[in-house]
């Protein structure tokens, strides 16, 4: 009996070896888009900040499932599940950003009260450790003068 398990066993599984030349065009392929992640990042988007931050994460992520996690080569139903968790995952983002209308009035409000400055502000208003150091010496000169 354990002789027909082994043998069952040994035809569900068929292995496979994924060329060199196919992985490092993968790897070349999640390094570019690493890069246009990073200057993508550095540009004032406006709104399509996150969709087009999202997109570049769904490309990557579907490259690394597919080809590292051996998805392509892998039964219909993993697959299936791989992709019924993104929805669901999908959907319960979505239903929080929909949430977000009933209170935007006071997200506005905070912002006001204590306004941050955006990631496309801050890194035109700080230039290094010059500015930081002047900073720094204002609020020094300030606190000698009110001794």
């Amino acid at each position: 009996m354990s002789s027909e398990t082994q043998s069952h066993d040994a035809e569900a599984h068929h292995p496979h070896v994924l060329p060199i030349p196919m992985l490092l065009g993968v790897w070349g392929a999640l390094m570019v888009l690493t890069g246009l992640t990073v200057a993508v990042s550095t540009r004032d988007l406006g709104s399509m900040d996150l969709p087009v931050a999202m997109a570049i994460a769904a490309v990557k992520a579907t490259l690394v499932a597919l080809i590292f996690m051996h998805l392509l080569w892998d039964k219909a139903y993993h697959s299936f599940l791989v992709v019924a968790a993104l929805l669901m995952t999908g959907a319960f983002i979505g239903g929080v950003l929909f949430d977000r209308v009933q209170y935007q009035d006071t997200i506005d409000q905070l912002e006001r009260d204590h306004p941050t400055p955006r990631r496309h502000e801050q890194k035109t208003v700080n230039h290094g450790d010059v500015e930081h150091a002047d900073e720094g010496a204002a609020q020094d000169n300030n606190g000698a003068s009110d001794h």
